[in-house]
């Protein structure tokens, strides 16, 4: 969560702000692309991944080629790369459906704004931070609120890609949970501890719904003082 929240908050903005320029050539089939991992099952994704990051995988051919690395890593099972590929795949899985929320913000953005800023001579940096920025603000907020949700609820894409391992490297609640509770793995099912984790699991997902609520009332409320 910690890793993959503000990552995917930031790429995703920024795919969204040079996909929402007019004037950019094929930006549906652009935005059709970095939608395509979105709709895709995550175990489909999880299995494929399995291949792509393996010692004789795409990955380590790419940068054996381009000389970034001496050995082919095996990074699922390194213990230092694991959670690597992990976060990789699971930011190229969703940056989609953050590019969608941020582009709905953009557009909302009255193009009058816009001009004015141009006759006055603002640059686009300037535009940027004293128009887009303040205006997209709270669906950004929602939308780092629903990124810490989402990174809570991960399971299919561990499961399928490293289960928890190697040596627990990639584990998280959710795989926690499960192997404790329905995996033989540990031998009898510990069901304390699946529940331990499962009741710490909820309230964190619990809180995380409350401040989003409070963060959609807080900005619906700028927006009436706005309008009013």
């Amino acid at each position: 969560m910690v890793s993959t929240v503000p990552i995917l908050w930031l790429l995703s903005l920024l795919v969204a702000v040079v996909l929402n320029n007019p004037l950019l050539r094929l930006a549906k089939f652009y935005r059709t692309l970095f939608f395509i991992p979105v709709i895709t099952t995550t175990s489909v994704i999880g299995i494929i991944m399995v291949f792509i990051w393996s010692s004789d995988g795409p990955i380590n051919f790419l940068l054996t080629r381009l000389h970034l690395i001496e050995h082919e890593i095996n990074w699922l099972s390194e213990p230092g790369m694991a959670m690597i590929a992990v976060i990789v795949t699971y930011v190229w899985k969703n940056i989609g459906m953050n590019m969608i929320y941020w582009l709905a913000g953009l557009q909302g953005i009255p193009r009058e704004l816009y001009e004015a800023a141009r006759v006055d001579g603002a640059g686009p940096a300037r535009t940027f931070y004293s128009i887009t920025l303040p205006l997209i603000l709270p669906i950004g907020l929602v939308i780092l609120l629903l990124n810490t949700a989402g990174a809570l609820k991960v399971f299919d894409l561990v499961k399928t890609m490293t289960d928890g391992g190697p040596f627990y490297a990639t584990d998280v609640v959710s795989t926690y949970i499960y192997r404790y509770a329905f995996s033989s793995e540990m031998g009898l099912p510990s069901l304390g501890y699946a529940s331990a984790a499962g009741i710490f699991f909820a309230f964190s997902i619990i809180l995380v719904g409350l401040l989003q609520a409070l963060v959609r009332k807080l900005a619906s409320g700028r927006d009436t003082k706005g309008v009013a």
